[in-house]
């Protein structure tokens, strides 16, 4: 079991009653508190018959029998499950991004889908090619329910290129027990299965938060991860016109010493009663007063500390200063966003909360953003690798200017957002998890989230 470890935190978020597909001898140690049942295209004789290497006495009693690739998961009503497990069985498919739909249609809105793949540096696909999305997507388009032998031909080739010196009738013997085994049609490393899950839901327009991570790097095997369906578009109903009800969840998570960035009016965070805050913006009260004069000027706060965020950062403040950092609706204002994302969680403790939003701008209140297209994470990238520390004039944001009064220089919508932070925090090479999500299709407002530093 020590070759799964990795796997007992992202485990530990289940509850309710689940389903395991293609668990064969190595099904998920969940909690106990869990039930689950297991799938998978073949009898557990089948099984036995088709992989004799396999410890018996391991293997699951498979409680129903589905083929993903001919009829994916269709004898399961929609929204049956708190959660569904899919260790290594997605190489195998004819069809991954189908197979993706149909893990969350039957997961219950709130529920999780767990989902890993083996990492091609770990495994004996090493010398393989990685599967390019565009292949997947035409697959899906075309609704493929076969796996070709090509896909097999080229498991071969790369895995046991000594077969192809035997005689025809050899080699024909030897890829039809690769096609009867399913062997790997499809071939990812831990970054590329990432950006096959991110490319994959943003295509079936599937809302999701993931919560856990962890890859081939760190764990020498795959990349494994654990996924919330996000709850369906709900009218929001706010008490005493508060906007903010949705994040009420995610802030009683903190606890400790904080940091509020920006909170210099009626909208600051509110935390929990135990928690002790301070206010950190670019503007000493009076100067924010000034700026700003619609706001109420009796609801801002008093500002303890002062800095730039474009000029120096949070230099003024240690690392690992705080329990948790607030930075809400000021990483479009920036001119550096994934250095300012870094500068968060440097300062915030291990085991510590970073509180991130961003308007969503399909919901934004005064409609200024809903016409701009989403900036692109190759401009954030191009502005970290230079350090810029202003936003110029010559950069291609003048009709942005124009169109918003509130002074965004960028704009995302809630997937775009959620995107940002996963390849930003990617690039960055920083371990967290995503405890707390809300979207705009959801409040009618804002991407807010909770990561556990």
């Amino acid at each position: 079991m020590s070759l799964f470890t990795h796997q007992r935190a992202g485990y530990d978020l289940l509850t309710g009653q689940g389903l395991e597909i293609g668990a064969f001898h190595q099904p998920a140690v969940i909690p106990a508190h869990c039930t689950i049942e297991y799938c998978d295209a073949l009898s557990k004789e089948e099984i036995i018959q088709h992989f004799p290497e396999l410890n018996i006495d391991a293997l699951v009693d498979v409680n129903y029998i589905c083929d993903l690739d001919q009829v994916g998961l269709s004898l399961f009503e929609a929204e049956r499950f708190d959660f569904v497990i899919l260790n290594h069985v997605i190489e195998h498919v004819a069809n991954p991004i189908k197979v993706i739909s149909e893990l969350f249609r039957i997961t219950k809105p709130g529920g999780h889908v767990v989902i890993s793949a083996p990492d091609k540096n770990f495994t004996f696909d090493k010398h393989r090619s990685l599967t390019s999305f565009a292949h997947l997507k035409e697959e899906y388009e075309n609704n493929v329910t076969v796996v070709t032998e090509e896909h097999y031909i080229d498991f071969l080739r790369a895995v046991h290129p000594e077969v192809f010196k035997l005689n025809p009738d050899q080699l024909q013997d030897y890829l039809n027990s690769v096609i009867n085994r399913r062997e790997h049609a499809h071939v990812w490393d831990s970054q590329s299965f990432n950006e096959f899950m991110l490319n994959a839901l943003k295509l079936l327009q599937i809302k999701t938060t993931r919560l856990f991570i962890n890859v081939g790097e760190n764990n020498q095997f795959e990349y494994f991860s654990v996924w919330q369906k996000l709850m369906a578009s709900i009218n929001p109903v706010y008490k005493n016109d508060n906007y903010f009800v949705h994040r009420k969840k995610g802030y009683n998570l903190l606890k400790g010493n904080g940091l509020e960035i920006g909170a210099f009016f009626h909208q600051v965070a509110a935390i929990p009663w135990h928690c002790n805050l301070e206010y950190n913006d670019l503007w000493l009260k009076p100067e924010s007063i000034t700026y700003s004069p619609e706001l109420n000027v009796n609801d801002r706060v008093k500002v303890k500390h002062i800095c730039d965020l474009d000029k120096g950062g949070l230099s003024l403040f240690g690392s690992e200063s705080f329990d948790f950092v607030i930075f809400n609706h000021l990483i479009g204002h920036v001119a550096d966003p994934i250095k300012v994302i870094r500068e968060l969680f440097r300062i915030t403790q291990p085991g510590g909360y970073v509180v991130i939003s961003v308007p969503d701008k399909d919901c934004i209140f005064d409609k200024d953003l809903e016409d701009l297209e989403v900036t692109p994470f190759a401009y954030f990238l191009e502005k970290y690798e230079k350090n810029v520390t202003e936003v110029s004039d010559t950069d291609d944001i003048s009709s942005l200017r124009e169109k918003n009064r509130y002074g965004h220089f960028h704009v995302w919508d809630s997937s775009s957002f959620s995107e940002f932070m996963l390849k930003s925090l990617e690039f960055l090479q920083l371990q967290t998890t995503c405890v707390f999500a809300s979207i705009g299709e959801n409040n009618q407002l804002e991407y807010f989230s909770v990561w556990k530093a």
